[in-house]
Order: structure tokens, then sequence, then C-alpha cells
């Protein structure tokens, strides 16, 4: 059981780094629309990385992670992943639909096929973790929109070249 308990403890750190990774230059990204502030697309002169986003999400997860049960953390990951995945197919659909003609870097065979599957797929799975975590859950899709309201919504480049 101990080496099963480690392997679990360095499974959950994997994920941790790459979400930490990966959710920095999400943060730089959506920085630069001016949906988050401008801090989170700073870049590092000598090695070109969003360091401020790095640092922020580093410290906010160090914290988040120190004060929550591993299961929990590993279920939440889950859940945003998911939820991510759900989001991006609706968005496949959506742009196939309203701009079928628009040059795309991949191609998805039978995408009215794939994307409602994995739709269907992933809110099975979001369901399922959410009958025990429904509350951090929500607690962080609230922070989020709260957030979107009051400060993206005013700051959005998006919605001003409109």
């Amino acid at each position: 059981s101990a080496l099963v308990g480690t392997g679990a403890i360095a499974g959950m750190l994997t994920v941790l780094l790459v979400m930490m990774y990966g959710q920095s230059r999400i943060f730089f990204v959506i920085s630069r629309d001016g949906l988050l502030p401008k801090i989170f697309s700073k870049i590092h002169k000598k090695y070109q990385t969003p360091y401020y986003a790095i640092l922020i999400v580093t410290i906010s997860v160090a914290i988040i992670s120190g004060f929550t049960p591993i299961r929990t953390m590993g279920d939440m990951s889950s859940l945003g992943t998911l939820f991510a995945f759900c989001v991006v197919s609706i968005g496949v659909i959506i742009l196939r639909v309203k701009r079928p003609k628009l040059e795309r870097s991949f191609k998805c065979p039978y995408v009215f096929v794939v994307a409602p599957l994995s739709i269907l797929g992933c809110g099975y799975f979001i369901i399922r973790l959410l009958e025990e975590n429904y509350k951090p859950f929500i607690i962080w899709f609230v922070i989020g929109i709260i957030f979107y309201a009051i400060y993206g919504y005013k700051n959005s480049l998006i919605g001003k070249n409109k």
C-alpha cells in the first residue's frame, strides 16, 4: 500500500505541474485579450515566459493543495479538464456550423458524431464527479463568473472591437 500511495502522490504531483504549466499559458492569452489584468501577460526578457502568471499560478496551487484533500484535488482537476473538453467540443460544432469555410490546422473526421459523443461522454463523467464535489466546483465557477462580470466584461478587447 505504501508503494501505491507513493505512486498516487507522484501521479498527482505530475498532473498538478502539467496543469500549472498549461494554466499559466491560458492566463497569459486571456490577459492579452483583456479578460485578466495585464500582469499575467508580462513576458520575462531572458526566458520569454509569462513569469508573473507562472508565479501566481504556482503560489495559488501550492496554497490550495496544502489545504485540500488529495482526492478532492484529483477530482477537481478532472472536473476542470472535462469541463474544458466539453466547451471545446461545443465550440468546434459552433465553428463548423457558423464558419464552415474557415481554414483549419487540423481535421476531425465525422465531427458531427465525434463532438456530440465527446460532450456526452465528458458530461457523464462530470455528473459522476459532481455527485461528491459539487460544492468546490460551484464555488470556483461562481468566483470565475463574478470576476468576469466585474473585470472581464468591461476590459475585454474582443468586446471593444465589435
